[in-house]
């Protein structure tokens, strides 16, 4: 994951943490919390700050880590993108949604929780 990070995102700084098997990406806005990617060997699990986490793994024999790197590296690119907005926090539920899409979210799930995009809060 690291060699398509570096790929894919020149630019962009971030740590490892070998002994946890993280890379740890800070964030452009403080209260985001930093970008999580866990390996877990037939998974990727990403941990979208202070608000949820996402899987992406592959269960079929062999288990193809192309496939898996590929699809994390696309869903990191659309969360700097702005594409994705989060909502909740680690410690009680929280989700993220596209965009583009209608979260259909019942109003229980956000009504106390910011929304934000990678940049920042989301203005509604």
């Amino acid at each position: 994951m690291i060699k398509k990070l570096d790929e894919d995102f020149p630019s962009l700084e971030f740590s490892i943490n070998n002994e946890e098997k993280h890379i740890i990406i800070p964030p452009l806005y403080n209260d985001f919390g930093d970008l999580v990617i866990q390996d877990e060997d037939y998974e990727l699990t990403i941990y979208l700050g202070n608000f949820t986490h996402f899987h992406i793994g592959d269960f079929e024999e062999p288990i193809n880590e192309n496939k898996i790197i590929l699809e994390a590296s696309e869903f990191i690119s659309d969360i700097f993108s702005n594409k994705i907005v989060m909502w909740g926090s680690n410690e009680k539920s929280g989700g993220f949604y596209y965009m583009n899409e209608n979260p259909n979210l019942e109003s229980s799930q956000t009504e106390n929780h910011k929304q934000y995009t990678w940049s920042g809060p989301k203005i509604s």
